[in-house]
């Protein structure tokens, strides 16, 4: 509960609100004030005795009168003013999440933790539905992204890569283990780590590591042990 601190004269306001308030209500002052100093500024220069032509150019640093004039031949529309109420709101306003209205600690948040988790299944669900469907259609209309020099180079070299592991690793293990011993004891494993985190340690594609987490592919031997590894970190 904030504590108020009273005296017959004055009131002490809490730190952090005092200076919520200084940083909200300072640019509007300032923004209120700064056309009545330079105002008053001109009517001292206009009645003060002596040559006057040093006050000509008047500077306006507070409202920027002066530099905004110079760029009418060039500017394009109106004069655009700082619009400090968005400011001041930004400022009295604590962040709330955009979904259940809870008060975040941090500014710059738009989600809590728990609707952060719930928003980023539901983009990955609808990115997973929309995906296969747009792909479809630049397929329908022979456009395969697939299909591309640039795609079918990368995709043969990745093989060849692929090939080229595999082929070095059989040299070094002459008795290829069991594909069961895969499903018994590494698929359980993976069955929580993301699909992400799965093609970047075997650097296999994400729909090989989707089909290899789902148990519709065995991978070959020489990934069961950083996937093993990686599944007994996730858990």
């Amino acid at each position: 509960m904030t504590r108020w601190t009273r005296t017959p004269l004055d009131r002490t306001w809490p730190a952090p609100l005092a200076r919520e308030l200084a940083e909200a209500v300072l640019p509007l002052a300032r923004e209120a004030v700064a056309p009545i100093a330079e105002g008053l500024a001109r009517m001292l220069a206009d009645g003060a005795s002596g040559p006057k032509t040093h006050l000509l150019g008047l500077p306006t640093p507070l409202t920027g009168d002066a530099r905004s004039k110079g760029r009418n031949g060039i500017r394009r529309g109106a004069r655009k003013k700082p619009d400090s109420s968005r400011r001041m709101t930004r400022v009295l306003l604590p962040p709330a999440c955009r979904r259940c209205g809870i008060v975040l600690s941090e500014r710059g948040r738009q989600f809590c933790d728990e609707c952060l988790a719930e928003w980023r299944t539901e983009a990955t669900s609808r990115f997973s539905a929309s995906g296969p469907q747009a792909l479809a259609r630049m397929r329908a209309q022979g456009r395969d992204p697939a299909r591309t020099r640039q795609a079918v180079g990368k995709m043969r070299r990745t093989k060849e890569r692929t090939l080229a592991a595999d082929r070095g690793w059989n040299a070094i293990h002459r008795e290829k283990p069991d594909r069961n011993m895969f499903l018994r004891d590494v698929l359980p494993l993976i069955q929580d780590a993301p699909v992400s985190a799965l093609s970047a340690a075997t650097r296999l594609s994400k729909s090989q590591c989707s089909k290899i987490r789902s148990g519709r592919q065995v991978p070959h031997p020489r990934h069961w042990r950083v996937l093993a590894e990686l599944g007994a970190q996730a858990r």
